[in-house]
């Protein structure tokens, strides 16, 4: 009998003794399979609770679960169908804690989508309860995913008020973690405003607060996020070396998924320097770990950037081939945004082949979801694209 078997069974009697101890074996067991990417055994796990007598509660957080092991791999769809039956086991039993926990998830998996309206309302509901029941810290949970949501819109105004005061709600509650957490937000959007100074201030904060912690991974994180600001303020000597800090960190937690999101954006700074033997090596690798870990999204986005790649590099063919896998994926996944990037990409493409009609088609698709999910930055660069298209 192979191991994971044995644990199947521990958590079968776990539960026949007592389902808030099984349960709580359970939740920890699959979280354990999440961050080892093992969704091999997060799938027996899941049809093990599925086999058992459960209480509305227990169905509610084990179908919550269920949600992030799908979102964990890009299946946003089958993520959100899952938060939505955890919904409502915690509606028909008025359960406010329940909604609570499931709300952020459901509206990350709506934002990945680019259905920012939906994830508008579920971080605007769970934030309500929170202050209802004066639960702060699922109040800062709120703040921080609506900031995030709102600068993707490019809403600034807002998105700075909701993580200042997050920020502020996590001094208040001393709570380290999260104001290291916070601060590598703000960073982030400070850099999309072009504040690059206070965007290092911050992201340089927030990785004071992770090494004092011993906290690797959040280290890792903000070194990759630093190196992103340094790289639009073009020092990319400095991007390199924090992208290279980040990936080290990364290789030795194990974090695959996190290391092929910062071999990708290694990628880029070569690509922009004109290394193209070694943007193609990192693309190259990210991919691969994107594929074995099952990260659709993350394929996706390397699929991208490998057809950018291409692109500069003359290779019309291997680019097309790049932007079709990539635009087969977001569909499958109905990830919008990220759909509505490649569309772009491809129009630009067909405009330098000639291809005029497929190009506007391209950008029109294009334009229209950058609008629909309210990405008006996006729509106008897009539009502006087909304009030109016209004009020549």
């Amino acid at each position: 009998m192979r191991p994971e078997a044995y644990l199947l069974e521990y958590i079968h009697h776990q539960l026949a003794a007592n389902e808030i101890v099984g349960l709580k074996a359970w939740l920890g067991q699959i979280a354990e399979c999440r961050d080892a990417w093992r969704f091999d055994l997060c799938q027996r796990l899941i049809r093990a609770i599925k086999a058992e007598e459960l209480g509305p509660l227990a169905l509610g957080l084990a179908k919550n679960d269920e949600g992030l092991v799908y979102a964990q791999q890009g299946w946003w769809d089958q993520a959100i169908r899952c938060y939505q039956h955890a919904l409502a086991f915690f509606d028909e039993h008025d359960n406010e804690a329940g909604r609570m926990t499931v709300l952020p998830n459901l509206g990350n998996a709506y934002h990945h989508l680019g259905q920012w309206p939906n994830a508008e309302t579920c971080f605007q509901q769970c934030l309500e309860i929170a202050l209802r029941r004066g639960h702060r810290q699922t109040e800062s949970v709120a703040l921080n995913n609506l900031g995030m949501l709102y600068k993707d819109q490019g809403r600034w105004t807002e998105a700075l008020d909701c993580l200042q005061v997050d920020l502020a709600l996590c001094r208040e509650m001393g709570d380290v973690q999260s104001v290291a957490q916070t601060l590598v937000n703000l960073g982030d959007v400070y850099q999309r405003l072009g504040n690059n100074e206070r965007s290092v201030a911050c992201l340089k904060e927030s990785i004071s607060y992770f090494e004092a912690k011993g906290d690797l991974h959040g280290a890792a994180a903000a070194y990759n996020d630093l190196g992103i600001t340094y790289w639009h303020q073009g020092e990319l000597d400095q991007a390199m070396a924090c992208f290279e800090q980040s990936l080290s960190a990364k290789q030795t937690l194990g974090d695959l998924g996190g290391a092929a999101h910062t071999l990708s954006n290694l990628g880029a700074v070569y690509r922009q320097v004109g290394q193209t033997g070694q943007a193609r090596a990192c693309y190259e690798q990210a991919l691969a770990l994107c594929r074995d870990l099952g990260d659709l999204d993350g394929e996706a986005g390397v699929l991208n950037s490998l057809g950018l790649l291409h692109y500069d590099m003359g290779e019309d063919t291997l680019a097309r081939q790049c932007y079709d896998d990539s635009l087969a994926i977001h569909r499958w996944t109905g990830n919008r945004h990220g759909r509505a990037q490649v569309l772009f990409n491809l129009g630009l493409l067909l405009r330098r082949q000639g291809q005029s009609d497929e190009a506007r088609q391209c950008f029109e698709q294009s334009a229209t979801i950058f609008s629909e999910i309210g990405d008006e930055d996006g729509a106008i660069i897009t539009q502006e694209a087909a304009s030109e298209l016209e004009d020549g």
